[in-house]
């Protein structure tokens, strides 16, 4: 398969957006994204929206210098540092500086192929290596523009974001799957363990039966059990440590890392 490497500034518009001021903010209207609410939309979460600009000023922007439209992509630029998300059918506005805004895409990048590509190792390892400062991490625009990025053909790419959308979309299914299973599961828990209608010995809930309660210091309990401490059940009650980003960078095998 032959790539071609093109830097991003050729394959797409790259840019900020115009900046709003604190005194143009309003408590209802078209919403205004900063990193962190765009964060949330690119995990598919809840998005707490607590800023707002004016229907008027909105019109004006989106008249003189364009507003994001479906399949742009926004990418955060400052502080937690390479998020990428794709744009769906919504109004909003976002906060300048800290996110930077593909746009008009070239014939030669699906647009789409760029989201999965910045979501790649291959992709978040370059957004990495092109961050400046230190206390504060940024992406500049500069940077992003001479980016350059290996691009199959542009049938590859379509055929790559159709493989990349159908395992997307099965992850997500088992998501939800998954959700509601939690769900039952502590519905499930609260039944037996709090409430104690666990199946007696024929089926029945327990506690609702008639099955014996006694006194404990957390309130009754079923005859036959007891309260105890942890350190009394397990051999060892530990916590684990957060490695060193150096080490992290350096690790040659494959660990997954699991933060808190």
């Amino acid at each position: 398969m032959k790539f071609k490497e093109i830097s991003l500034g050729e394959l797409c518009e790259i840019k900020s957006s115009k900046r709003i001021y604190a005194k143009e903010y309003k408590k209802t209207g078209v919403p205004f994204y900063r990193s962190k609410e765009i964060i949330q939309k690119a995990n598919n979460e809840n998005v707490s929206i607590d800023l707002y600009i004016s229907e008027e000023r909105y019109k004006e922007i989106k008249g003189k210098f364009g507003t994001p439209t479906k399949g742009d992509i926004l990418l955060t630029s400052v502080g937690t540092i390479g998020v990428s998300y794709l744009v769906g059918n919504e109004k909003f506005y976002f906060k300048d500086g800290n996110l930077t805004w593909f746009s008009n895409f070239s014939d030669q990048l699906n647009n789409e192929f760029l989201y999965y590509w910045f979501n790649s190792k291959m992709g978040k390892n370059e957004i990495n290596r092109i961050t400046i400062g230190s206390t504060q991490k940024a992406l500049t625009i500069v940077n992003l523009k001479n980016l350059k990025i290996s691009l199959p053909t542009i049938e590859i790419q379509i055929k790559i974001v159709h493989i990349l959308k159908s395992l997307n979309e099965k992850i997500k299914s088992n998501l939800n799957l998954l959700s509601k299973l939690e769900g039952l599961s502590q519905t499930l828990f609260k039944h037996w363990f709090i409430n104690f209608e666990f199946p007696n010995e024929e089926g029945k809930p327990y506690k609702s039966s008639g099955g014996e309660m006694v006194e404990s210091e957390l309130g009754e309990i079923p005859e036959g059990w007891q309260i105890d401490l942890i350190a009394n059940l397990s051999k060892q009650v530990s916590k684990g440590t957060t490695p060193r980003k150096k080490d992290l960078e350096s690790c040659e095998e494959e660990i997954n890392y699991v933060p808190f």
